[in-house]
């Protein structure tokens, strides 16, 4: 699992801070991919006002993947954080996980974020991603560390076999924690 801590500069007026995890997975038929799981810290975003009255935050968040100068995959879109009525009210966490199809290979994985309701700068991080599953030979995943699960009622993107997982997206486990969950297939 790869981890990594986003802060940008620290002249602003709100830090955007966010953590990401990877996890490695391989579904029989389909082949390998890369689940990213990507957790904004709501008192570290600015929230703008909605025509109903709330507030809301807007990310914008892009992924580039490449291997050697090849662009493999592209996204850019916006991660929208809940509405909330208060935005003294906002110490929570919004989560945003994604499911990209690879092939085995090495790759370059870019994250890019801004905060769409601040005029700071967008912050970007650039990890080396390695994916080497075969078809054949018996293996583990890697681990999808848990936040809670419990049985899904619809398929979500963050449900898989029968469950919706999710994640705990960051490598800090308090005292007070007295279970670790985790997914692996």
């Amino acid at each position: 699992l790869l981890f990594i801590l986003l802060i940008p500069s620290l002249g602003q007026a709100k830090n955007l801070s966010a953590s990401l995890l990877q996890a490695l997975f391989y579904a029989p038929g389909q082949g390998p991919y890369l689940e990213t799981y990507l957790s904004v810290a709501g008192n570290t975003v600015q929230f703008a006002p909605l025509t109903n009255g709330k507030f809301q935050a807007s990310i914008e968040i892009s992924i580039i993947i490449s291997q050697n100068t090849e662009i493999k995959y592209f996204d850019k879109y916006n991660l929208l954080s809940p509405e909330v009525d208060d935005t003294l009210k906002t110490g929570f966490n919004f989560l945003d996980q994604q499911r990209i199809p690879l092939p085995n290979g090495k790759y370059k994985f870019e994250l890019t974020i801004k905060d769409k309701n601040t005029s700071a700068k967008p912050y970007s991080s650039v990890q080396e991603l390695s994916i080497d599953y075969h078809p054949n030979v018996i293996a583990l995943s890697d681990i999808e560390f848990l936040e809670s699960y419990s049985p899904a009622a619809a398929e979500t993107k963050l449900s898989k076999g029968g469950f919706e997982l999710v994640p705990l997206v960051n490598n800090f486990f308090p005292e007070d924690r007295n279970k670790l969950l985790f997914y692996s297939e």
